[in-house]
């Protein structure tokens, strides 16, 4: 076989290797929904739902422990403690400690972070992809307007730090959400 053939053939073989190699790791999580659907959602595909704080989190992130501090659905109690794997190919992962609100289901005694959802921290809660969309102010519609880039900067540090408070406001709710639905439930 002539090498420009053999060449051509691996070049094949590679592209196709890549291509569908990707895809199965890849993580697609799709448009935002409305926060009150993902909600549910995540609620009703989730073994557990707990708060918890980080105990140990692994260099590279791949692994952490975290212990449950209030739980809202599962079989888990206060206290107990609960390994996990990162899928750090889709979001969300855990990658500082603190406080966490956890939406996962528990596979073979570890607990597996549900992808594309509503699970984060309480510090930042607003790094999750449904609370991280800022809009950004519009420029000016001509050299002349009066909108200057400092007021412009202002603006979207001011409405970023709007977005962080909103982003906040909106966990404290879905931690009453979920107290109330645990007090139904059981």
């Amino acid at each position: 076989m002539p090498i420009r053939k053999m060449k051509f053939i691996l070049s094949l073989f590679i592209l196709f290797f890549f291509v569908t190699g990707t895809k199965l790791f890849a993580c697609d999580c799709g448009p935002l929904e409305k926060l009150d659907t993902i909600r549910e959602k995540e609620y009703g595909n989730s073994d557990v739902v707990f708060t918890g704080r980080i105990i140990s989190l692994s260099e590279g992130w791949e692994d952490f422990q975290i212990g449950v501090t209030e739980f809202f659905k599962g079989k888990i109690k206060r206290g107990q403690i609960l390994s996990g794997k990162n899928n750090t190919g889709c979001e969300p992962y855990i990658d500082k400690g603190g406080e966490w609100l956890i939406y996962g289901k528990i596979v073979n005694d570890s607990l597996v972070i549900n992808p594309c959802g509503l699970s984060r921290s309480f510090d930042f809660p607003y790094e999750n992809r449904y609370f991280r969309s800022i809009p950004v102010p519009p420029l000016p519609a001509g050299r002349d307007s009066t909108f200057n880039d400092a007021e412009r900067i202002k603006k979207i540090v001011d409405t970023g730090k709007l977005y962080k408070e909103k982003a906040k406001e909106e966990l404290k709710e879905e931690i009453e959400m979920l107290r109330k639905k645990k007090k139904l439930n059981y």
